[in-house]
């Protein structure tokens, strides 16, 4: 019996390891998506890209001689 009880503990203290490894990873990941942009600041960049790349559009048909 006694021997059943020690194999039942040693598992256990192997599962505990395990675990404590497991949540390690799991902050770490936590840790990288609280750096992730939202979805309002990838829009956002998007169109203000955009209406950046039609300013010189427009300022190089302004500027720029005609054949």
């Amino acid at each position: 019996m006694e021997l059943r009880v020690a194999r039942l503990e040693d598992d256990v203290e192997d599962l505990r390891s395990d675990m404590k490894i497991v949540v390690r990873d799991l902050s770490f990941r936590c840790g990288r998506l609280e750096h992730v942009p939202t979805t309002w600041v990838l829009i956002g960049t998007i169109a203000a890209s955009q209406v950046m790349l039609s300013g010189f559009v427009f300022a190089m048909l302004t500027f720029l001689p005609h054949p």
